[in-house]
This record gives C-alpha cells, structure tokens and sequence, in this order.
C-alpha cells in the first residue's frame, strides 16, 4: 500500500489501492437504464437473457421487443412520464419486461409484495396514487375489489395459463374481462406511430421504487434514479473488474422489491450480457431443479443455502459454478465451510461463498466480495468510487437528537465504527418521508453522507467486516424476509398486550419461524380461548399510534406464542434480553 498517511480507512481509501484514476473518478452516463442494457447488449441480441420455468427470452426479445410493445401499450392506456405503476408478481420474465418497459417512457415502476393481503395492497396503491397494477393471476372479483378501493385505472393481470408464453398477442383488440385487462393482449394496442426509439430520459429521474425495513416500522419505500443505479453497478465494476470474470449464467433468488434482487442481481447480470435464470417459486421441491441448471454464479442468503444443502440432494453436478453470494444476513464460518463442501461434492471444484454487504439506500450494493482476492470474514472491499467515513457509534447509538460535526470521530484500522457513505449511487429520498430522509443524512466538511446503520471494521487493504447491524431479522427458505421488532411493534398495538417480545426459531421446514413471549395487561389472564383470539387478532389489521394502518402477513404470525408475567432484561439496563429468549425458544422447540 506504501506510506500510511494518517492511519484512518475514512482518509487513506485503502479499497482504492491499485485503482486508476478513472476508477477512482468514473463518468456517470446521462443515461436511463433501459438505453444503457440496449447500448451494452448491441451484440448480445440472440443471446439468452432471461430463463424462468422453461421460457426463455433472448436480448433482443426482452429489449427490442417485449419491453418496447408493452411500454407502448403503457403510453395509450395513459401512463406518462413520472407516473407510478405498480408490479404485483413473482420474479417471472414477465415482470422484468415490465419493469424495463416502465423505464423506457420514464415511468416510475414499483414492485409490491405478491404475498400481501388485500387491505396492504391497496394501501401501497394509495399510497403512491398508482391507476395502473400489473398482477398475477388475479380473480375478477379481486381485481374490481382492488379497483373500488383505489385511483386505479387499469388491472392488467397475467394469467397463469398464459406464464410460459414468449410472444404477446397479435390481435388488434384488448382482450379485457371488466376492469381487467389480458397481459398478453397488450401488444395489440401498440401503434405503428410510435415505434420509433423514443428519447433517453435522463439519469436523475426516479427509475423504481424499492422497499427496505430498519429494526422496527414499515417498510421504506426508497426512490432511486437512474443515476443511482448505474452508478452502484459502475462503481461494483470497476471495483470487481467484471471484465476479468467469466460468468454465463447467474441465479437470481431475491424478490424483486429489494434491491438486492433487482438491482444487485438481475440488472448486474442483464449488464453484463449474460443469461439471469430467475427462482419465483424457490423452496425445498424447486430447490434442486434450480441447481441441476449449473449456474456460475447464484445470487442468494443463507436461506439459499440452506435449501440446497438440505433438499438440493446429490446425483447431477454443477461444475461451472464459481461464486455463491450470500445478500441480505451473513453467513457464519461453518456454514461457509459446509456449502462449500456440499457444493464441491457437486463438481463445483472452484467454488466461492461470499458475503455481500448493501444497503436499499445505496442501489443495494456497498461492497463486493466478488472479483478481488477473497478474505473470508469480510464482504470484500468498499465500492471504489464511493466516498467513506468510518466513525465512533457512540453518538449514533445513544441517540441524539441532534449531531454535531463534533460529535463525529474518525476510528483508526481494525476498529469497530459506523460506517457512513456518499456517492452517486445513493438515494435522495424515501418516497413520502420527509423526515425520514432528514435522518438519514449528515453532512460533513461539506459531504452529505448517508448513515448506513451498520458497524464494522476497515483493514489496511481496504477489505470491510460487518460486525452488526441495527435490525433484527430472519430469512425463510421461501426467501421472505421477516423484520422481528416490526413483529413485535404490531403484537404490542393489540389492546390485551402490555409488552411482547419475538425471537427466531429454527425450523425444519421453513428454516425458521418465529416465537412471541407476550406479557398481559392487568385483567387478563392466559387461557386457550385468550390463545385463540390472539391468532384471530394476528390476521386483522391493526393500527399504529399515527392512525397508520398495519397487518402481519400470514408468513410473520408467530407461530409459537408463550405468556409470562415479564420479559428478561439484559442486567443493568431496561434492554430486553433477547439472547436469552431466542435460547430459550430454541430449547423448547426444536428436536
């Protein structure tokens, strides 16, 4: 590395050793994202860029095609430039195309939860003034249900009959039931004048909307532009050199409402021009046909892991993979140990288990692991490019409510600080959350740095070791993502609850599921009928003391529920004692 200057990772940038001048400063492209993947796919047209179920659509499907007739189809039904159109589907090939296509006419896409109930649904709909939804096999009593309650439009719904269809109906009339209309008679309203290559939109306009969750509250919804975007899969190349990496196929396993799913993985593989095999119904009976494609790179978390070590089974092989990437919680050292193994076994003789380190508010990619020397123990290094302060959590943690440029202290290597970052592939603002997107900054000498919420060390190499993170969490094998304290928020707003507190519990099936240990309210006592209102009370929305409406989903609804007359605290202090909880539980649930 040469010289040491002062010691701090925040002013040396030793992720940056090596890199060229153009790295460290790299052009950002005036560009939108569906002008970008048809500059860089110029030669890739015959190529296969998405597989799902069977289907499979080349680039020139995808780009030329599919993403043109539907975002024509998109402009006569209405939709303008900024509009927000809502995507409600698994990761099927029909939604990217979606998705690409709302970029293309500079709409504003929003993936939303397929799983969630009517009432959230239509919240999300609301909430964003969408008058456009395009669904999954929908009844037409849903869909007019969701009509009545919105600004709705149109419902466009893809029917399960038709999932494996490549080509859009030719017809020239809209094939519509009521208030919905066929997805695959979209091409039919796409006119001949219009088909002309429309103007790049550019690069500071919202591109999609994403979700992302802290330890307690809804999920925030985070606009990210164009910009944003390009710049975090920029600033991951050069930081990787992707040119060097050899990749022809990746498996994509993460919804699309996350960043790491839309944005890490299927967007950073349609960039690269390789084939992006998509996972929208991953579990234990999916798990091993997932594999026997041999992918070179999966995309995943330790939930995916998990499922291939317990159903992928044996008897085929996998010898191209190279790189398993482990998003959204971390992986411990055996379990690295232990894929590694199972996956050797599998011929995959180069293999790689790799922890990924992001944020919503970064493009969901802040480090990478992939494409530099590996260090087990860290996510890789910092994204070059990107601007950095490590710093004392101190102030962070005991929650000021204003924090001064005094209050920031720089930590040298090989300490644990919070890592705050700036670049152009941070987000400007969580969508309707005003105040939360003041919180989530700070200025320093002059830089706005987004405080990731997350702690760790910086070695002289540059190299980042996540260390904690603020939230509390778990993964299924069906890839849901469950925020506890947002659990435990909800139980608490139900009128027997005095307090609660919920915990993670393995599980053989799902992985794991969680426990709430519920303390009464004077006046109640435990029974089984009381048990019973409870999980009645679990499905119904409730509300927060805002007046905000909020719902477990069927997937977050504990499934094991103990009552006790307190909960345990961490000695000297008013903090639950969570550790001993989740021992607990374990001890009592699991064989």
């Amino acid at each position: 590395m040469g010289k040491k200057l002062t010691g701090y990772p925040s002013f040396d940038r030793p992720n940056e050793i090596g890199a060229t001048f153009f790295e460290k400063h790299p052009f950002i492209p005036n560009l939108n994202i569906y002008t970008l993947l048809k500059l860089l796919n110029l030669f890739n047209k015959d190529k296969i860029a998405v597989s799902c179920n069977g289907l499979e659509a080349t680039y020139g499907q995808l780009i030329d095609k599919d993403a043109v007739n539907i975002s024509l189809a998109l402009k006569e039904l209405g939709v303008s430039r900024g509009e927000f159109v809502a995507i409600s589907m698994p990761n099927y090939y029909q939604a990217v195309a979606s998705i690409i296509a709302c970029n293309r006419i500079g709409a504003v896409a929003v993936p939303l939860d397929n799983e969630a109930g009517l009432e959230e649904t239509c919240e999300s709909l609301n909430d964003f003034g969408c008058q456009i939804l395009i669904n999954y096999e929908k009844s037409l009593e849903i869909n007019e249900k969701i009509k009545s309650l919105t600004k709705l439009r149109h419902v466009i719904t893809l029917k399960k009959e038709n999932l494996c269809t490549l080509n859009l109906n030719k017809s020239y009339h809209l094939t519509t039931s009521g208030c919905t209309i066929d997805f695959h008679s979209l091409n039919s309203i796409a006119s001949e004048r219009r088909i002309k290559f429309e103007r790049p939109h550019f690069a500071n306009e919202t591109a999609v909307v994403l979700f992302t969750s802290g330890s307690t509250g809804k999920p925030k919804p985070i606009k990210l532009s164009n910009k944003n975007i390009i710049a975090a899969e920029i600033y991951a190349a050069n930081t990787s050199h992707t040119k060097n990496i050899k990749i022809k196929k990746t498996l994509v396993c993460v919804p699309f409402r996350y960043p790491y799913g839309l944005i890490t993985s299927l967007l950073s593989s349609l960039f690269w021009g390789v084939e992006a095999i998509l996972a929208p119904d991953i579990g234990p009976a999916t798990i091993r046909g997932l594999l026997m494609q041999n992918p070179d790179m999966i995309f995943g978390s330790p939930a995916v892991e998990e499922l291939a070590m317990r159903f992928g089974g044996t008897g085929f092989t996998m010898p191209s993979l190279q790189y398993f990437v482990s998003g959204g919680d971390f992986l411990q050292l055996m379990k690295i140990l232990q894929g590694i193994d199972y996956f050797k076994s599998l011929g995959a003789t180069e293999i790689k288990i790799l922890d990924g380190f992001g944020n919503g508010e970064t493009s969901g990619i802040g480090s990478t692991p992939v494409g530099v020397k590996e260090k087990r123990g860290t996510s890789g290094k910092i994204l070059v490019g990107t601007k950095y302060r490590l710093v004392d959590p101190a102030p962070f943690r005991d929650n000021k409510k204003v924090i001064t440029r005094d209050d920031i202290k720089d930590v040298p290597y090989n300490t644990e600080g919070l890592l705050l970052v700036a670049g152009e592939h941070v987000f400007k603002e969580y969508f309707n959350r005003p105040e939360l997107t003041e919180e989530a900054f700070i200025t320093i000498d002059g830089v706005k740095y987004f405080n990731t919420g997350t702690s760790g060390e910086i070695d002289e190499e540059g190299y980042w070791k996540v260390s904690g993170r603020l939230s509390r969490f778990y993964i299924m094998s069906s890839l849901f993502k469950v925020y506890l304290d947002h659990v435990q928020t909800i139980i608490a707003t139900l009128g027997c609850v005095k307090d609660c507190a919920v915990v993670a519990v393995p599980d053989n099936e799902l992985l794991f599921t969680n426990k709430a240990y519920i303390v009464l309210k004077d006046g109640y006592e435990p029974s089984p009928e009381l048990l019973n209102q409870l999980y009645e009370s679990f499905s119904r929305p409730t509300f927060d003391a805002n007046g905000e409406m909020m719902q477990l989903k069927n997937y977050e609804i504990p499934k094991y529920v103990e009552f006790t007359n307190e909960l345990p605290r961490i000695h000297g202090s008013e903090k639950i004692d969570y550790s001993g909880l989740t021992e607990d539980a374990r001890l009592k649930h699991v064989l």
